[in-house]
């Protein structure tokens, strides 16, 4: 399975299992060239090609982005902080055992 099938397969599983399969599938990208490990665009989220054992690690991470973003707290979030790390985005990363 190549890494963009398996990131949208992993994309699946955590959208039913954290956010009841509210999320709307976005475009999903695994590229060489990215220069963060992950990052959202809506409706795109880019993956680094070499994340590996993080991939869906990182996808959680990107899809809180894009949860929060969909509630209408997009422009909030990014304003609070540079990487868009507010503090409804640590409760949530938290709930869902990411570190944060």
């Amino acid at each position: 399975m190549d890494e963009e099938a398996r990131a949208k397969k992993i994309f699946k599983r955590l959208n039913r299992i954290f956010f009841s399969n509210s999320l709307p599938t976005p475009i999903i990208e695994v590229s060489d060239e990215a220069s963060y490990p992950a990052c959202i665009f809506y409706p795109k989220i880019i993956l680094s090609k070499n994340l590996g054992k993080r991939l869906p690690e990182k996808l959680l991470h990107e899809m809180i982005h894009y949860h929060l973003f969909l509630q209408g707290f997009g422009e909030e979030e990014m304003a609070s902080s540079i990487l868009g790390h507010s503090k409804r985005f640590k409760e949530l990363a938290r709930k869902f055992g990411l570190p944060t």
